[in-house]
């Protein structure tokens, strides 16, 4: 009997004479993988309620679905939590060819090996901004990201009544592509307002400078461009933004007093936490609004 180099699948060796039960074998093998590789493209997510990464810890607080598109049903995976080290990752080992819904467990390993049931769900790679957890459909937690319902697009992106210019729009979640396209938006605005401040929505088309000290100029949904007069600014709300001096290139930044922003990140009790984006270099932020916390007291 001989054996694949990455599957491990048998089959008939130069001089076995008993050839069919291994080549039967060996078919079984290859047959469990291709399925296998099959289920694994029509897998999606759903769930898991509000999501948080802190101090190297990931949690969900309502039951994870791995919904198997190839026969409708799904493996339910409870409420829980887990310490995951760097370049460790969360799997769950699901049934294939599902015909019921069935119940599942999350494990943590740093290698996952070879196995046709064992399903990624996310992994931690930290980088020279930080933690990262990343997830098996592009999503992405930062270190610090608290309650964030992360599978569950209509509540990860609220958008703010009336909308902006009449449209629903994100303004508490970030860009699934940071650095990317920038986009642009024209409100209305006191004229205290400057160039470079953190803004949040006062209402249809209006906005002031966000504040970290309260709910009430809190969450920013971007930051102030360029204001064509006293009373009206233009907003980028995603993408990379220049004209800053002094950033911390590779840093996290943080909606900060006033409308400032600031690389400390928020730690006393009732202030309202949220990520605004990160550093590029010295000189250019990429905008990237996370979700708002409050810190416990």
């Amino acid at each position: 009997m001989a054996f694949t180099p990455f599957m491990n699948l048998p089959y008939p060796g130069a001089d076995d004479r008993a050839w069919y039960t291994k080549f039967w074998q060996f078919i079984m093998g290859v047959d469990q993988a291709l399925y296998a590789s099959m289920e694994d493209r029509n897998l999606m997510l759903f769930g898991g309620g509000l999501w948080s990464f802190v101090a190297g810890t990931l949690a969900w607080s309502e039951n994870l679905e791995i919904d198997a598109g190839v026969t409708g049903y799904r493996t339910v995976v409870p409420a829980g939590s887990w310490v995951l080290p760097n370049n460790w990752g969360l799997y769950v080992d699901v049934t294939r060819g599902l015909r019921v819904i069935a119940a599942g467990a999350m494990e943590r390993a740093s290698v996952l090996g070879r196995s046709n049931v064992r399903i990624l769900i996310a992994r931690r790679r930290d980088d020279l901004i930080g933690a990262k957890v990343y997830f098996r459909n592009g999503l992405v937690l930062f270190e610090g990201d608290e309650n964030v319902r992360l599978l569950e697009w209509g509540a990860r992106w609220p958008s703010v009544a009336g909308g902006l210019h009449g449209a629903t729009h994100a303004v508490n979640g970030p860009d699934p592509i940071p650095g990317g396209e920038r986009e642009q938006i024209i409100f209305s605005c006191p004229a205290w307002v400057s160039v470079g401040d953190a803004a949040y929505q006062t209402g249809s088309d209006a906005l002031d400078m966000a504040d970290y000290g309260a709910w009430g100029t809190m969450p920013a949904f971007g930051i102030v461009e360029s204001k064509p007069t006293d009373t009206s600014a233009i907003v980028c709300a995603s993408g990379e933004l220049s004209g800053f001096v002094g950033l911390v290139p590779d840093v996290p930044y943080y909606v900060g007093a006033g409308g400032g922003i600031t690389e400390v990140r928020p730690v006393v009790g009732g202030q309202i936490r949220q990520r605004i984006g990160w550093a590029k270099n010295s000189t250019t932020l990429v905008v990237d609004p996370g979700e708002a916390t409050e810190v416990a007291a």
